[in-house]
């Protein structure tokens, strides 16, 4: 919770920790380029809908 709302006041949130968690999906598993591209989109749609659910609990009031 805290990532997410420090990230926001310095507003430096998803576009380097999406990045960090992408890259390490990739040392995980090598699929060929759709199924890859695939699981990024699904990864990439998941995390901002995360970070909109507890940017919105925690720190709109």
């Amino acid at each position: 919770m805290g990532f997410f709302k420090e990230g926001y006041r310095r507003n430096v949130i998803s576009p380097f920790f999406i990045k960090n968690i992408l890259v390490n999906f990739e040392k995980v598993e090598t699929y060929n380029d759709r199924i890859q591209q695939f699981y990024e989109k699904i990864i990439r749609i998941l995390l901002y809908n995360m970070f909109w659910i507890y940017y919105r609990k925690f720190c709109e009031k």
